[in-house]
């Protein structure tokens, strides 16, 4: 893609600044605000405003951005010109005096497939009083736009009840996906102690491997914040006794999982005699 050339004559009507950004490097979604002032060099009665372009690879400005709002509604209103933005610093037809000063704040919202790379702002002071007059332009400064590699942050729980019967207890494991991304093939399982005889209530996304006493689930699927549980009913062999342990833990997803320290969590329980289970 063409960079944008801006062929402009190195006169003195006037200068301009981008006094601050309020990023350098932004993402997609993001909003980038943009402090412009402007000061005239000559008396003109004229509309006066500042052309707001970018120096990129990436295009013309408003290609990948979208104006959001411009501050100052008495001034006239900014305006999408197709490969530039102008952003007016007077009324129409007011009086500009030498060393007169005004500005605005440009914000623009960075679209959502704006792709990877880097853009340098243009700023030109433009006069009208019977005829365009352009200033040269001011670069600078240089903002960054970074698409970062989704994330998807799936969490898992486990939660046990007691048993006064049979040895039988409900066990509910419970799996979270905290975003940002949708998460695909998601897989738990939920290793059970190894005195367990059997496992019932199972949803048909979900598997009793009986020599290995583990219950595997899959989901094809989590939105952002979406939280599935699972329970089930698990029996221990009816002369177990003693402490045992219950562990859900999040073996495969997609995509990238960046909290490892929320994929494992466990219960401790206890089969108090050959009867009564407590978790």
């Amino acid at each position: 893609m063409a960079r944008l050339t801006l062929a402009l004559p190195a006169s003195a009507y006037a200068s301009t600044a981008v006094t601050s950004v309020s990023a350098t490097t932004v993402r997609p979604g993001d909003t980038l605000d943009i402090a412009l002032t402007g000061t005239s060099e000559v008396d003109f009665v004229a509309e006066t405003s500042i052309v707001v372009a970018a120096d990129s690879a990436l295009g013309a400005l408003p290609a990948f951005t979208t104006l959001v709002s411009c501050t100052d509604p008495a001034m006239r209103p900014c305006t999408n010109e197709g490969t530039y933005y102008n952003a007016p610093l007077t009324a129409a037809d007011e009086l500009v005096f030498t060393g007169a000063t005004a500005g605005r704040t440009l914000s623009l919202r960075i679209n959502d497939d704006a792709p990877a790379g880097t853009f340098t702002l243009v700023t030109v002071y433009s006069q009208f009083m019977g005829g365009s007059a352009l200033d040269a332009p001011v670069t600078g400064p240089t903002i960054t736009i970074v698409r970062d590699t989704p994330q998807a942050d799936v969490a898992v729980a486990v939660h046990g009840s007691d048993a006064l019967l049979f040895k039988q207890f409900i066990v509910t494991a419970t799996t979270t996906n905290n975003g940002p991304a949708t998460a695909t093939g998601v897989v738990t399982t939920t290793q059970l102690p190894a005195h367990t005889s059997h496992v019932t209530g199972l949803p048909a996304n979900c598997a009793f491997d009986d020599p290995a006493n583990k219950v595997t689930c899959t989901q094809a699927s989590l939105a952002p914040g979406q939280r599935v549980s699972v329970p089930f009913t698990a029996y221990l062999a009816l002369l177990t006794l003693g402490h045992f342990t219950i562990t859900t833990t999040r073996t495969a997803s997609s995509p990238l999982d960046p909290n490892p320290a929320n994929d494992t969590a466990s219960i401790q329980c206890t089969a108090v005699t050959t009867l009564l289970v407590h978790c």
